[in-house]
């Protein structure tokens, strides 16, 4: 018996304890298995380890609204005249659940990141071996490399928010590919890109889709 399922039938036996009625209880399963029904799929074909999988966030404090409806509807029953008003409100507070995406507080964390000093060492012939140090190529391959790929579709956007410029997205590529060891992890390429997490993985593989473009043409 999947989960969603079992909470409507323990929310039908609070509901009848509290007086609602046959046809009011009727009324609000349909209602809310609308509501559920999105999240259902996720519980089909169950088995005991995805009955028993981790729930997200979402699924907890969804699970948690419903228990709360239960209960509440069971201290103070709604008036019939009120019943209508209530359901819209429960259905308003789940999809509000439903569709927002961060339930908890996003804090920003704190970027800086020292690969802007690649751009500085471009400008001084002496400091290019820091540039290749870093980089692991030289400021002309580099060059070479960002006009091969400059123009690639997987750059461009249609969102109103611009993607990170290409040079930035290479840079921060042959950083990653540079890196090995305790040195390659996720959170230490961030920290030194001043990028999150997951902008590392993205602009990676941007580039590998933009240079491997090009393998049949060469």
């Amino acid at each position: 018996m999947s989960v969603a399922v079992g909470e409507l039938m323990v929310a039908t036996y609070f509901l009848l304890v509290a007086g609602w009625g046959w046809l009011g209880v009727v009324s609000w399963l349909c209602v809310t298995y609308h509501v559920i029904r999105p999240y259902a799929g996720k519980y089909n074909n169950s088995s005991v380890h995805s009955v028993m999988a981790r729930k997200t966030y979402h699924e907890q404090v969804r699970h948690s609204y419903l228990i709360f409806m239960m209960l509440w509807d069971l201290i103070l029953p709604p008036h019939e005249e009120d019943l209508t008003s209530q359901i819209q409100f429960d259905i308003s507070i789940l999809e509000g659940i439903r569709k927002t995406c961060y339930l908890q507080p996003h804090n920003k964390v704190a970027k800086s990141g020292n690969l802007r000093l690649a751009w500085l060492y471009v400008q001084n012939l002496e400091d290019h071996g820091c540039f290749i140090n870093m980089l692991c190529v030289s400021p002309h391959v580099f060059e070479f490399l960002l006009a091969l790929i400059l123009d690639h579709d997987v750059f461009k956007n249609k969102s109103n928010n611009p993607q990170m410029a290409v040079d930035v997205q290479l840079a921060v590529t042959l950083y990653h590919m540079g890196c090995f060891g305790n040195g390659a992890s996720l959170k230490d390429l961030a920290r030194a890109a001043g990028c999150s997490e997951g902008a590392v993985e993205q602009y990676t593989s941007h580039c590998f889709v933009a240079i491997e473009s090009f393998h049949d043409v060469c």
